[in-house]
């Protein structure tokens, strides 16, 4: 009994901690093409790019041969709304987005 106790501990510190392994992925619907206004912006840009997939937030791919302009994927619109609102807000980046739907 003790064991499962301590044990529940150790999750209950893994979750304020913020170490949560093995995010589920979502199927997308939607991908954007989203591109930096402000080149010198453009650092901003990926690290709040790399907050919201590591929150969870969107998926994000990088196509070889446009390394400048990030793939965003998600299950709907609202998504790249939040995403465009936090980059702007949180990293002072303004973007543009190109949304695309899956027929």
């Amino acid at each position: 009994m003790r064991a499962a106790t301590e044990k529940g501990a150790d999750k209950e510190q893994n979750l304020v901690d913020g170490h949560l392994e093995g995010l589920p992925q979502f199927s997308p619907e939607r991908f954007a093409v989203i591109r930096c206004r402000e080149n010198a912006r453009r650092k901003q840009m990926a690290e709040g790019l790399e907050q919201l997939a590591d929150e969870g937030a969107i998926q994000v791919f990088t196509n070889p041969s446009n390394l400048r302009e990030p793939i965003l994927v998600a299950i709907g619109e609202l998504q790249f709304d939040v995403a465009r609102f936090r980059l702007e807000t949180e990293y002072a980046g303004q973007s543009h987005l190109n949304c695309h739907k899956i027929q």
